[in-house]
Parts: structure tokens; C-alpha cells; sequence
């Protein structure tokens, strides 16, 4: 179990990391300066949708990961 020092760690962390702006965030914001509003939404909404698939291909790349890992150990346990 985590004591709650860590876990205000993390979280002080990771409002940080979400907060900073990145190329994304400068992409929309310079969208939405050029453009006016609806040029904005819709490069928000299409960075968003792009992370969205970034975050789902990672979870599954994890995911088969950890089963091949998985597959990994039954086979050396089974030669040893």
C-alpha cells in the first residue's frame, strides 16, 4: 500500500505534466488565433481524437505484451 506522501507526489507530478502545454496544445491555440473558433474545436477535437488512438494502441500494445511475456514463462518452465 502507498502512504499518501507518494501519492501527493504523483499527483503534484502529474498536474504538472498535463498543464504544460505541448505541440498539440500550441497547434490549437494557433489554430484558434488564425482560424477564429470553429478552427480551433474542431484542431482540439482532432488532437484529442489522435491521442485517444495513440492511448488505445498503447494499451493493447501493452496488453500483448504481457501475455507474450506470460506464454514466455510457461514455456521456461516447462523445458527446465
Amino acid at each position: 500500500m502507498t502512504d499518501s506522501s507518494n501519492i501527493l507526489i504523483f499527483s503534484f507530478a502529474t498536474l504538472l505534466v498535463v498543464i504544460a502545454p505541448g505541440p498539440g496544445m500550441l497547434y490549437v491555440i494557433s489554430r484558434g488565433l488564425a482560424g477564429g473558433r470553429k478552427a480551433g474545436v474542431i484542431s482540439a477535437l482532432g488532437t484529442s481524437s489522435g491521442i485517444a488512438m495513440h492511448i488505445l494502441a498503447a494499451a493493447f500494445g501493452l496488453s500483448l505484451i504481457i501475455y507474450a511475456s506470460k506464454i514466455g514463462f510457461q514455456i521456461t518452465n516447462l523445458t527446465n
